[in-house]
């Protein structure tokens, strides 16, 4: 240390490069920073869905067990939940802690393309889940009145979705509401089975009718040439006219047995404000800068708008725009404060030259860290600029404990000169050194936090580190150095006697004096106070995961109606409501509805979404309310809505009770669903309460009486394949008439398989060639089946889940369980919670191991520090004095206990014993000079009364504008700033006389121990514990 500070003052060309440097390296780098809302989080999940054409119980016998099977052989799996759902297969894996998501997946797949599954099945489709999997940038197209829905056609296909591919950084998009061009070929069952067809007959005819067959090949000139012979169908009226064979050996031309017609095809249906209109969401790459990404897109619409004049861009949202807003706010909350805590410095100090020294230490240190986190590959986020805003406080303190003893031992010294500055500079040298590493080695356990806390919090706590050992840095070289260049040959102001500083010093010294007469009295008050603190605020605190960023006026409802529902009726009940939004003027700018979207390429016939920006004079969350209720009041029975404001990440699964019920008995899971329910519905705070299980939809079931079918040599299998290919709907391929290209589509018209009786009048064709009606070989009726069977490890569960309408996610969801717990299930049924109170108990247990290794490890690095383990003891005692402050701040500004307050209780360990540290290191450093401990903790306390005052003082001013909150981008930091507030606060002033009260006390118990040893020895070399 003696010679860092040696060369920074005889080296000042060879620092102020280094400066110079580290000004443009670290300005470079915040330039060129990727840029987004969060950190990329990976969260320890896989993702595994297969479509397949059935119902639930054959989707899980022949698609989701076989691939759970396959799954399991994999190590490193903490559990597997699935669903089988009609044509659907979800299957989520949740890996070990600590277990990488992407080679998890590369396993699942090369596992899944060695297996077999029918032939209707999708190939499985494997994800990985994180805030990078959601759509980065959402808009919507629409033409302009009186313009053809054509145009909107013609441009996607040609411009609009080419361009959008193009662009830099994106991954995939969704394109919602883009119609196709189909030729729908809709049969009449009365007339294929008058003519005695099936609908596989006309399918072959036409199929080989409008395709090209080889015939061979030939030589001609020594070169081999393929012969392909094509019929070729140009136009719709050929394909009508096109002739069916009848077993008769006569034909019929096609539209005598079905209507054919050219028609606009769409899986999902898309409106802006009431036009039709097409959604697209895209999807950034992992590695791409949000921001440049969101740019990009955004050019391009305005581009594409002037180029389009008949079509409308709109944008629903741009996160870019969020982002910049978030990262402003943070930028302009931590400029303040540190304005702020300027001011306080200049007005202890009362030099502007010596504030201004101490003012550097904050953009050195930040672009010591920007730099850093270029060589890391850091993003610049919500999380690294809130470790930034939150350690300008803090970078402040070394320099200011420097600098101030600088300013004294100045104005002590008889002779102003370089070894002045040196001396100050090396006296404090080992008490900011010390104080520094214990801020640093709080964060250090953070490294062994898993899961989703693990990931956000790491690139905070990186940033804060690096800023914190910059600062140790700038105070041992730069600080001295500044201060011999403006400070050392300045006037020399002595300090007026009159001026409040020295007033409080006297009354500060004359409370130490009566609390070191009476340190017993001292420290058993502060435990009371301790003990009475914690009683009575932590249950009256609420408890949640994680604050999530909300948008301002964003706002969404989506909607399941009951899943028989088809896109025609929930098209009819969309249309109803946008008629209905559409009179709120004022209150909704706009409104786009996606119908039968569910951000994925498989149709959802019942589910829509509305998503609707807030007019200026209204509250979001107020009108999310207001049209919440008036859907509930409208919708079907049976219909849930989940409305909120549009957040930033994944917040509403934290909002979400749930508990599961596992057993072999259907019946049985039933009826203790229906208990758990009934309970939680008499729960206040919980809302939209439902189980997996009690969910059902009609579905015709086919009995085939195998007796009946054997006389017409038929079993069920062919029975089965036979009905499949009456009611399916087939796709030929691509066909081109009248020079447009369309995708021919066959099936039975809907009204010929709409009801039972219709079904039943199916004709099945034997291998023999007689048909027979459906009736007549099988038992045709409908029936209430499971929407979708779910299983946990492989064995069926039932998930009873509910909103939590209340800000205290913890208490509501112990509450819920206590109830529960109450309930006498039926015999073999079990259960458990999970969901958000699972994820705060495994969150919230990993946080207090984090802290209980972070007072380890500062306490490590202080007896190395100290050379004893006295000294440091006595300094841990200010960690319940700050524990008091933070409980109180929770309380009075209504904040929760989540894992940003928690982060702001880890914070607190090192930031409070870097006080501690300064004030005993110089009792430790006067005790040597052969001062008593009661005159050295007198005078240690009044000299470094300032430092430490201007240290917490630093450090609450900077934090006030986050714990305010006036930006969107320091919610997340808030928590964290209203807990380090207040424990700074309550920790200063006890520390001040609590820890040398401890300490007093510690030196005379070891000075009674010791004496009681040496008792009866005649070299007189016992201490006198009296004399202490």
């Amino acid at each position: 240390m003696r010679k860092l500070v040696d060369f920074s003052l005889k080296r000042a060309s060879v620092i102020i490069i280094m400066v110079i440097l580290l000004l443009l390296g670290g300005s470079y780098s915040a330039v060129n920073l990727q840029t987004e809302n969060m950190p990329d989080i990976t969260f320890p999940n896989v993702m595994v869905t297969t479509v397949y054409p059935a119902s639930p119980n054959e989707v899980l016998e022949r698609v989701t067990k076989p691939i759970e099977n396959a799954i399991s052989s994999l190590d490193n799996i903490k559990s597997m939940s699935s669903t089988s759902s009609d044509n659907m297969s979800q299957i989520m894996v949740e890996l070990r802690a600590g277990q990488n998501s992407e080679k998890a997946k590369t396993e699942i797949e090369s596992l899944l393309n060695t297996l077999e599954l029918p032939g209707e099945a999708t190939r499985p489709m494997v994800f990985t889940e994180g805030f990078a999997s959601v759509p980065i940038y959402r808009m919507s197209i629409h033409v302009k009145d009186n313009e053809s829905q054509t145009v909107l056609d013609r441009a996607l296909e040609e411009t609009i979705l080419p361009e959008l591919q193009s662009i830099t950084g994106l991954d995939h998009l969704d394109v919602v509401g883009q119609r196709k061009r189909v030729m729908s070929i809709q049969f009449d069952a009365d007339k294929i089975n008058y003519y005695n067809l099936t609908p596989s007959d006309i399918t072959e005819q036409l199929s080989g009718g409008i395709s090209s067959h080889s015939a061979g090949e030939i030589q001609i000139v020594g070169n081999t040439l393929k012969v392909n012979v094509d019929e070729q169908i140009n136009s719709v009226s050929e394909l009508q006219q096109y002739p069916i064979n009848l077993p008769n050996n006569s034909s019929i031309s096609l539209d005598q047995l079905a209507t054919v017609e050219s028609i606009y095809e769409s899986k999902f249906l898309s409106r802006f404000d009431g036009h039709s209109a097409v959604a697209i969401n895209l999807y950034k790459t992992k590695s791409t800068n949000i921001v440049d990404f969101s740019k990009q897109v955004a050019e391009f619409s305005e581009k594409l708008q002037s180029e389009i004049p008949e079509l409308q861009f709109e944008t629903i949202q741009n996160s870019a725009i969020e982002i910049e807003s978030s990262i402003h706010g943070m930028i302009r909350e931590g400029a303040l404060g540190g304005l702020l805590a300027a001011i306080m410095i200049l007005l202890f100090l009362r030099n502007i030259r010596m504030t201004l020294i101490v003012v550097v230490s904050i953009p050195l240190s930040i672009l010591f860290s920007l730099l850093l986190m270029g060589f890391m590959d850091i993003s610049l986020n919500t999380m690294t600029l809130g470790g930034m805003a939150i350690a300008i406080g803090r970078v402040v303190d070394d320099t200011i404990v420097v600098i101030e003893n600088i300013y004294s031992e100045l104005h002590k010294a008889e002779e102003r000169n370089e070894s002045v500055i040196k001396y100050a500079t090396l006296q404090v040298g080992s008490a900011i050194t010390s104080s520094t590493l214990t801020t640093v080695g709080v964060f250090s356990p953070i490294a062994f936090v898993s899961g989703i806390v693990g990931q956000v919090f790491m690139p905070f706590a990186i940033t804060l580190m690096c800023a914190l050992m910059a600062s140790l840095l700038v105070a041992l070289t730069v600080v001295p150095l500044l201060a011999k260049i403006f400070v050392l040959n300045a006037k020399n102001k002595k300090v007026h006697h009159e001026n409040p500083q020295n007033k409080m010093v006297l009354w500060y010294k004359g409370i130490l004096e009566w609390t070191l007469k009476h340190p017993i009295i001292t420290v058993g008050l502060s435990g009371i106070c301790f003990v009475l603190v914690v009683v009575l605020t932590v249950p009256q605190l609420p408890v949640s995961f994680m604050p999530v960023s909300k948008s301002e006026k964003g706002i969404y409802f989506q909607v399941s109606l009951p899943k028989e529902s088809s896109m025609e009726s929930t098209d009819n009940i969309v249309a109803e409501f946008e008629e209905l939004l559409s009179e709120q003027k004022g209150e909704l700018n706009y409104v786009q509805s996606l119908i039968g979207y569910n951000y994925s390429n498989d149709q959802y016939p019942y589910i829509f979404s509305f998503f609707a920006e807030v007019g200026s004079d209204y509250d979001a969350k107020t009108q999310v309310g207001k049209y919440k209720e008036l859907m509930e009041q409208r919708l079907p029975e049976g219909s849930e809505v989940n409305a909120g404001v549009l957040s930033y990440g994944d917040g509403e699964s934290y909002s979400m009770y749930s508990y599961s019920l596992r057993g072999d008995d259907y019946f049985a899971l039933k009826d203790a669903a229906l208990m758990v329910k009934t309970k939680l519905k008499d729960i206040q705070d919980l809302s939209n309460v439902k189980d997996s299980l009690s969910e059902e939809k009609s579905q015709i079931s086919v009995s085939v009486d195998q007796d009946k079918a054997k006389e017409y040599g038929l079993n069920p299998a062919l029975v089965a394949n036979s009905v499949q290919l009456w009611i399916s709907e087939m796709t030929l391929g691509e066909v081109e008439l009248n020079h447009q290209k369309y995708e021919l589509k066959l099936g039975l018209s809907p009204q010929d398989k709409n009801s039972v009786d219709k079904i039943e009048k199916l004709q099945i064709k034997s291998p023999t060639g007689n048909s027979v009606y459906l009736s007549e070989i099988a038992s045709v009726k409908m029936i209430q089946s499971p929407v979708t069977i779910e299983r946990d490890n492989k064995k069926q569960v039932v998930h009873i889940t509910a909103m939590i309408e209340s800000d205290n996610v913890g208490g509501v969801s112990e509450q819920a369980t206590s109830k529960i717990i109450e309930l006498q299930l039926p015999a073999g049924v079990t259960g458990s919670e999970t969901g958000a109170s699972e994820e705060i108990d495994e969150s919230f247990g990993q946080m207090f191991v984090a802290m209980i290794i972070s007072v380890m490890v500062v306490y490590l690095i202080m007896v190395i520090s100290f050379g004893n383990a006295r000294a440091p003891f006595s300094i841990m005692f200010s960690l319940p004095l700050a524990a008091i402050g933070g409980l109180i701040a929770l309380l009075l500004t209504n904040e929760s206990i989540n894992v940003t307050s928690l982060i702001g209780f880890l914070m607190l360990i090192g930031i409070v014993v870097a006080n501690a540290i300064v004030l005993i290191d110089r009792v430790q450093q006067l005790r040597e000079e052969g001062y008593g401990v009661k005159e050295a903790l007198l005078e240690a306390g009044v000299s470094r009364l300032r430092p430490i005052i201007m240290t917490a003082g630093a450090t609450v001013i900077v934090l006030i504008p986050i714990a305010v909150g006036m930006s969107e981008g320091t919610l997340i930091s808030k928590g964290l700033a209203v807990v380090v507030i207040g424990g700074m606060i309550t920790s200063t002033l006890l520390t001040l006389v609590v820890v040398p009260c401890v300490y007093a006390l510690l030196e005379k118990s070891y000075a009674w121990i010791v004496g009681r040893f040496r008792k009866g020895a005649d070299d007189g070399s016992a201490i006198d514990p009296s004399s202490i």
